[in-house]
């Protein structure tokens, strides 16, 4: 099955002190705050990779160093501030030692999403110099133009403002070619976030950041096709699914890998757990041209990280009549829903 590796990484950082002096709400226009003043601590970041056993449904990883595309994103609060605030962000092929420069007193926040090079989004090369598009984007305007430079970048100002932020990873909308985005790509989409409170820092500090799988798989599959007849499934922004007789008296389809479209928000860093895609459901019996509706904008929810199984079931009862019911296993790696029962 498609979702039996599981990929985990550790963000360390690790501090060593220079002297010097340097609720929810959306941060308003023109309301940057004011740099923090205080002592600085030079951090270096390390990413490796990490065996995770937390989540039953998933086997380990193996120990292979994870090739591809991160975004980090740094928030900070305190000090008169009501919610996190953006610090510093950058884009990282290559991020096993990073650097920056964080003030003690105030609470950090460390996000970062990942793409495997194989699935990296639309990219252009301008003056030998790699720029990719959605979700590495790094302005507002979702244009091609996220740079990797393997550093943070400070870049403090609110987000609806901010020109230099990688604010898209937060969701799965990706550029698919230069004129156009898939909100539910076919791509293998991670995220993580970890906060670090820098009110009294030591020496040798650390903290780990896990990166979590953002996507999930469907499979839809019935008993109930005679030879000929078939099924189509379709979703905006999805590529249709085809239901085909089998021999064996069970039609499945493939098993495709979905990227989450609302995998978290700016403000909390919080990994959904679920999403609800609407999907259109037709039947076409044998030796007929006539697709028959069996639902239309049905929505089916859909489980993080589960392989999400939909059985199409009593087709002749429903034409034309959705009804949907689900029966699942929450210790069970496959999570599996019935439609028309």
């Amino acid at each position: 099955m498609l979702l039996k590796h599981w990929n985990l990484i550790l963000i360390f950082l690790t501090f060593s002190i220079i002297s010097c002096e340097s609720s929810k709400n959306e941060p308003e226009v023109n309301s940057t705050p004011s740099f923090p003043v205080g002592r600085e601590f030079n951090v270096s970041l390390n990413i490796a990779p990490f065996l995770e056993v937390a989540e039953q449904p998933l086997s380990r990883s193996t120990s292979t160093v994870a090739d591809g595309i991160y975004a980090v994103n740094v928030f900070w609060k305190g000090k008169g501030l009501t919610s996190f605030q953006p610090y510093a962000s950058g884009l990282f092929d290559n991020p096993y030692r990073v650097e920056i420069g964080l003030i003690e007193g105030y609470v950090y926040r460390f996000d970062c999403s990942f793409l495997g090079y194989k699935d990296r989004p639309y990219y252009t090369i301008q003056s030998d110099s790699i720029l990719y598009g959605l979700p590495f984007s790094s302005t507002l305007q979702k244009e091609v133009n996220g740079l990797v430079n393997n550093d943070l970048k400070i870049s403090i100002n609110p987000l609806n403002i901010n020109g230099a932020f990688h604010q898209h990873i937060y969701k799965g909308e990706m550029h698919i070619k230069c004129d156009s985005t898939s909100t539910r790509p076919t791509v293998k989409r991670f995220f993580g976030s970890e906060q670090l409170d820098f009110s009294n820092p030591n020496m040798n500090t650390s903290v780990s950041m896990t990166l979590k799988r953002a996507y999930y798989s469907i499979q839809f599959v019935t008993d109930e096709l005679a030879p000929g007849d078939s099924i189509k499934i379709k979703a905006a922004d999805v590529a249709p699914f085809y239901l085909l007789y089998s021999k064996d008296g069970t039609s499945r389809t493939e098993e495709r890998i979905i990227s989450m479209y609302d995998i978290s928000d700016y403000y909390t860093a919080k990994l959904k757990e679920e999403e609800t895609i609407a999907f259109t459901i037709s039947y076409r019996p044998a030796n007929e041209e006539k697709w028959y509706s069996l639902y239309t904008n049905q929505s089916i929810k859909m489980k993080r990280n589960k392989k999400n199984i939909v059985k199409i079931v009593k087709i002749d009862e429903h034409i034309g009549d959705a009804t949907i019911s689900f029966g699942e296993e929450a210790e069970m790696e496959e999570s599996e829903q019935e439609i028309g029962k």
